[in-house]
């Protein structure tokens, strides 16, 4: 049997391809001190139902501002990223080891 992430390694579409239905996870890593946060990786579902990753035209995202990067970078390309439920699927992950004292300073 296949595992799901063997399945995503081989399942790779654009952002804007067609076949494309929404994202399901975007995740974004942040770090102390750094003012930008690292895209992880990008998740989507196809229109058949099928999972796949899905390659972005960013690696990183300015720290505070990424909706906005998001969306310009979105609306330069052609894709509609709320339809796709970008914002929605966006997750942070902090790589400081003290993130829950500090919740706020880890978004």
């Amino acid at each position: 049997m296949t595992s799901v992430h063997q399945l995503l390694r081989t399942r790779i579409v654009s952002w804007d391809d067609p076949r494309l239905s929404r994202v399901v996870v975007l995740r974004l890593e942040t770090r102390p001190g750094l003012s930008w946060s690292d895209v992880t990786s990008c998740e989507g579902e196809l229109k058949d139902g099928r999972r796949c990753r899905v390659r972005l035209p960013f690696a990183q995202l300015p720290k505070g501002l990424e909706t906005i990067t998001i969306l310009r970078y979105a609306q330069a390309e052609g894709v509609f990223a709320k339809g796709l439920g970008v914002f929605a699927a966006i997750t942070f992950r902090s790589t400081d080891l003290d993130c829950k004292s500090k919740a706020a300073s880890c978004l």
